[in-house]
């Protein structure tokens, strides 16, 4: 064990009650040591980062451990361990992050359809989170009831609501229907001050049913993973895709497509993360399977009230999407945004909209699987829907006319009926198998 690896070893054990802003001061020689250690360490995928915790496991046992389970767009889903107490810390340094950017307030009433089963903890973190600050938090979830789900709009009149994309269009769609069946309209639909989502990514069609059932004022995303934990957050005031982060959380580097890091100044790439406290399982120049580049901050994008002596440690990043997210298709390869701009159109020209796409992919075929929007007029939108079926299968065929031995399939499905993952309950987009 050498390099950054070792570092994170040697430093002290953190003990229960450690002092934060003595962790924050030992912080900030750690990102010096740390960015003159970077050199000659491997970077690591995420079976190679499961080698490192496995051997921990063996190393220092099973007692204080937190376990949490990956389960995002694409890939298997793979648990990680961290210790408890680094992980409490690592929390309530976020939490306190957010309360500077103004994130989230005392006065704030949270309803969260984030979701919690399988290990997968999205759920509680944002609840350590909101609590922490002193938000009330009202873990309705995921999979509650529907009937539930209404009646807390009514009942505690939250100003907030926060999920999985997943979770938050279907909420939206729920509430559309009901107030069209109801005959109320539009106008009885909820008024979200903020939202805030996190976990995958958010397809123009999906914003639209978020904005739709809910108009919020605030939109909100959070960034991170199962292996390196939650640390950055997107504001209203910051650019599309631009997240910020405490540089003494989490160390960032981009990598080009030869293997070398990007220096200043250089157009991004791969996004390779080392958590800076994570010391008894470590993650250091993990591959996280995101691609970015790296943003200079400013002083606009933050509240007038953001301390002075905090803004030389805030850094930021442009979120560029996922590593992976192609379709091979004999010679040729469509990215997944290419092929929903196209499922999109195609719907559009036929009076519909897309609500949710997935890419099911083996080695020639890709079957496409499309929930439409089905809050139409009348019998017109089922006949809409197969009109959208039939043009996009002849759209998306005309584009393998130099792959003959490949073929895409396009069917209609309900949000029900999409392959949710094991461990996270989100919907894959792209499914390879």
């Amino acid at each position: 064990m050498s390099g950054l690896l070792s570092l994170c070893h040697d430093c002290a054990v953190l003990k229960e009650g450690y002092s934060v802003d003595r962790r924050l001061a030992e912080l900030e020689d750690r990102v010096k040591a740390l960015v003159a250690d970077t050199e000659g360490e491997a970077v690591r995928s995420r079976a190679s980062l499961q080698q490192v915790a496995d051997a921990a496991l063996l190393e220092t046992g099973f007692t204080g451990i937190y376990w949490s389970t990956s389960g995002g767009s694409t890939g298997l889903p793979a648990n990680f361990p961290c210790a408890q107490y680094e992980n409490k810390l690592m929390r309530a340094l976020v939490a306190r992050m957010l309360v500077m950017l103004e994130v989230v307030e005392k006065t704030d009433i949270v309803m969260s359809v984030f979701s919690s089963s399988n290990l997968y903890r999205s759920m509680e973190i944002f609840q350590d989170f909101f609590e922490s600050i002193g938000a009330t938090y009202l873990p309705v979830g995921g999979n509650g009831e529907t009937h539930v789900k209404r009646s807390a709009f009514s009942k505690f009149q939250p100003n907030v609501v926060c999920g999985a994309a997943s979770s938050l269009v279907n909420l939206g769609h729920d509430l559309i229907t009901h107030a069209k069946e109801s005959g109320g309209g539009e106008g009885s639909l909820p008024k979200m001050r903020k939202l805030m989502h996190g976990g995958e990514a958010v397809t123009k069609s999906m914003q639209e049913c978020i904005d739709t059932a809910f108009s919020p004022t605030l939109v909100y995303s959070f960034f991170g993973s199962a292996e390196t934990g939650v640390w950055a957050v997107h504001l209203p005031s910051c650019p599309p895709g631009v997240y910020l982060y405490d540089r003494r959380l989490v160390h960032l580097e981009f990598m080009k497509g030869d293997g070398s890091m990007c220096e200043e100044g250089e157009e991004g790439g791969d996004l390779i993360v080392t958590n800076l406290l994570r010391y008894r399982f470590p993650v250091v120049r993990y591959h996280s399977g995101d691609k970015g580049r790296a943003e200079k901050v400013k002083s606009e994008w933050l509240p007038p009230s953001f301390p002075q002596l905090e803004a030389k440690h805030l850094s930021a990043f442009l979120f560029e999407g996922r590593n992976g997210q192609s379709i091979a298709m004999g010679p040729l390869f469509f990215t997944v945004d290419f092929l929903i701009d196209k499922v999109e159109k195609g719907a559009a020209l036929n009076g519909v909209k897309v609500l949710r796409v997935q890419f099911v992919a083996t080695d020639n075929t890709c079957v496409v699987r499309i929930v439409f929007d089905d809050v139409g007029d009348g019998v017109d939108a089922a006949t809409g829907m197969d009109a959208a079926v039939t043009h996009i299968q002849a759209e998306l065929t005309s584009l393998l006319a130099r792959a003959p031995h490949t073929s895409f399939s396009v069917k209609s499905c309900s949000l029900a009926d999409l392959t949710s993952s094991i461990s996270s309950q989100k919907i894959p987009v792209l499914v390879r198998m």
